[in-house]
């Protein structure tokens, strides 16, 4: 019986390891041009003892250099003062979550606690729409009670369907009957 011979090497393996070799290329090539290499974007690199040609190699020279001098100078100029220590009174009266003062305004007349005339008055207008929606509940009556096992009885109030607890035009239903409901009126003052 004649040996089974080995797969032959397809010849990807060898167009991957060129493709390969040409990236890194490329790549070595963009990081020398982005990082500048041993040459100035400009052209070639000066001799020694020769002159810069007069033109933009030079300003450009100038420009590149001036960001180095302004960090030397800053780095050659006395640190600033340090921060002035705070006494404990003066740390012990300061509030941190207090509104600074620009933001803080004086509180207007409109802001003020209303007047006991004005309370009464208030109470009042809202004792009377109280009635007025009383008065329309026991116009609107109570059309059907139905008990519902577990969650208790139900009422179809007008057009609404209300369990104790529900809140009916203000007021708080504290109970459903064979005969109605119970309501409770919200305090008023």
């Amino acid at each position: 019986m004649p040996k089974p011979q080995p797969p032959a090497k397809p010849a990807h393996g060898r167009v991957k390891l060129a493709l390969a070799g040409i990236l890194t290329v490329v790549f070595v090539v963009v990081v020398v041009v982005q990082l500048g290499g041993p040459t100035d974007r400009g052209g070639a690199v000066p001799q020694a003892g020769a002159k810069a040609p007069p033109g933009p190699p030079a300003d450009q020279n100038a420009a590149r250099a001036a960001p180095r001098a302004a960090a030397k100078a800053a780095a050659d100029a006395p640190p600033p003062p340090p921060w002035p220590a705070p006494s404990l009174e003066d740390a012990l009266r300061h509030d941190p979550f207090a509104a600074p003062a620009t933001l803080q305004t004086a509180p207007s007349a409109a802001a003020a606690k209303p007047s006991e005339d004005a309370r009464r008055e208030a109470a009042a207008k809202r004792k009377a729409e109280l009635d007025q929606a009383l008065a329309r509940l026991r116009q609107e009556g109570v059309k059907v009670v139905v008990g519902s096992g577990e969650r208790g009885n139900a009422a179809i109030v007008g057009t609404r369907v209300v369990r104790v607890g529900d809140d009916l035009n203000g007021f708080r239903v504290i109970a459903v009957e064979p005969s109605g409901i119970q309501i409770e009126t919200p305090p008023t003052d």
